[in-house]
């Protein structure tokens, strides 16, 4: 003996293929996006790694501006000791 079916009324049929296209539209419009995702992630990985190598160089020029600075600090103070050396002197 079969299983007793249950009559589904047509628009009730209508509305699931419609949600159904409905939701395979929208899967199909994910799947098409997977590649421009996929290509716009590596386009950010290389900009990211662009950014910390042009920041990896910002920050050895500052460490090199920085030892430069401090060397001609240096010798302005051997100056300006040798200028008071000389300025006592002639006094």
């Amino acid at each position: 003996m079969a299983a007793p079916t249950i009559p589904i009324p047509p628009s009730t049929m209508q509305r699931a293929r419609d949600r159904l296209e409905r939701a395979l539209d929208r899967l199909e419009a994910a799947a098409a996006r997977v590649p421009v995702l996929t290509a716009e992630r590596k386009a950010l990985a290389e900009e990211r790694d662009r950014l910390a190598r042009a920041l990896a160089q910002m920050e050895a020029e500052k460490a090199a501006l920085r030892q430069a600075t401090d060397a001609a600090a240096h010798r302005l103070d051997s100056v300006i000791v040798r200028t008071r050396g000389a300025l006592d002197r002639t006094h």
